[in-house]
């Protein structure tokens, strides 16, 4: 859970504006990872770039791990809101490491990246 200031709230009588919320938007949630893992994000299919403007909808934690094909956001037009999003898909196997986070999402931003895991 984290308080977030980004979005009023509702008010506790004395006017202030305060609430706690669900971490979202690329936060990890769940049970924490029992250990580190050092990750690259250096091949250019660890990015992958909106196609299009929208709204960008993550249906996957960040700190997850996901094999190529594995559909880890929905990418909604908002030009053709009558058709169904577009599924993100990770194009590497790999750690969600970042996703949009902010609405609306330009052509061409990075709305995913998926690192790979760096062994010795």
């Amino acid at each position: 859970m984290t308080t977030d200031s980004c979005r009023p709230g509702p008010t506790d009588g004395r006017g202030s504006a305060a609430a706690v919320r669900p971490c979202r938007f690329g936060q990890p949630t769940g049970p924490p990872l029992l250990q580190q893992k050092l990750v690259a994000m250096v091949d250019r299919d660890c990015f992958t770039p909106a196609p299009f403007s929208g709204h960008y909808e993550p249906v996957m934690d960040c700190g997850t791990f996901v094999h190529a094909g594995d559909t880890v956001g929905l990418l909604h037009d908002f030009q053709h809101v009558d058709e169904q999003p577009w599924p993100v898909r990770a194009r590497i196997d790999g750690y969600v490491l970042c996703q949009a986070a902010r609405a609306p999402v330009a052509q061409g931003l990075h709305i995913l990246v998926v690192a790979q895991e760096v062994t010795a």
